[in-house]
């Protein structure tokens, strides 16, 4: 999946116009310093550019007179300034016309996804989830946790809530094997697994009453069902729980003890 602004499309549409409408004194290609302007070469470029990016696979091979038009003229004229003759708008409007069906015709095989409106801002979500962690605290997280955290607000997006429950599951239990790893530093566990890990923080009297109340929640809650097959969640229970997965990270991080895997970066 590619990620791209909707401005490249209404320039596409704009630029395809622009060549459609081209006639005689229309500027094939301007001298240095004026190549901001619109010119029919730069829009012939931009086009065969977008889509070859979108992979229009019938447009490409129907742009083969395009491609063939500009590259006839650049022989001619080389890089100097140039305006189109009546003859060549002509010609040009001829092979716009015919491209025209093509692309209508192959834009009815191509889809566009576009994020509807969540919860939380969908560009953090999808662009830097540490906007929603809040940035101090995400700078404390493992990579792990970055990247499960990251997967998990691309996944809301895209309304995969199974699939951010799991890297939300994952992430949290990621800063709390850090929590652990900070408090406990001899006769660690050989498989620390979250029951475990809890248990032994407790022995330390690493935990206060808000942090076990809501590592306990998690993981009856969440952690533990998540980790079943027969259990699915939809984008408002991963929201939820994204939610929850903030609180219990802030409150981790926040620990007097706890270590910023991070802090020799």
């Amino acid at each position: 999946m590619r990620q791209d602004n909707l401005s490249s499309y209404v320039s596409f549409g704009t630029g395809f116009r622009y060549l459609l409408d081209a006639k005689e004194g229309t500027p094939f290609q301007l001298e240095s310093g004026r190549e901001d302007m619109v010119y029919v070469r730069g829009s012939i470029q931009r086009f065969l550019e977008f889509i070859s990016k979108n992979n229009m696979k019938v447009t490409y091979n129907a742009s083969r007179r395009l491609a063939n038009f500009q590259t006839g003229i650049i022989q001619d004229v080389g890089d100097s300034e140039y305006f189109l003759s009546e003859e060549e708008a002509q010609k040009l409007n001829e092979i716009i016309s015919d491209l025209q069906l093509v692309v209508l015709s192959e834009a009815q095989e191509l889809s566009a996804f576009f994020p509807t409106e969540k919860r939380y801002n969908v560009t953090s979500l999808f662009d830097d989830i540490s906007k929603i962690f809040g940035e101090d605290t995400y700078r404390k997280l493992p990579e792990t946790a970055q990247f499960d955290f990251d997967e998990a607000g691309k996944c809301i997006v895209l309304e995969r809530g199974t699939a951010a429950c799991y890297h939300l599951m994952r992430g949290s239990e990621s800063v709390l094997k850090q929590l652990y790893f900070s408090v406990v530093k001899r006769g660690r566990l050989e498989k620390p697994m979250w029951a475990a890990m809890v248990l032994k923080l407790e022995e330390r009297s690493a935990l206060d009453d808000a942090l076990k109340g809501t590592l306990d929640t998690f993981r009856k809650g969440f952690r533990n069902p998540v980790a079943h097959p027969d259990r699915f969640y939809s984008v408002d229970d991963a929201q939820d729980l994204l939610g929850t997965t903030t609180q219990l990270v802030a409150l981790m991080c926040s620990h007097e003890k706890y270590e910023n895997p991070n802090s020799n970066l």
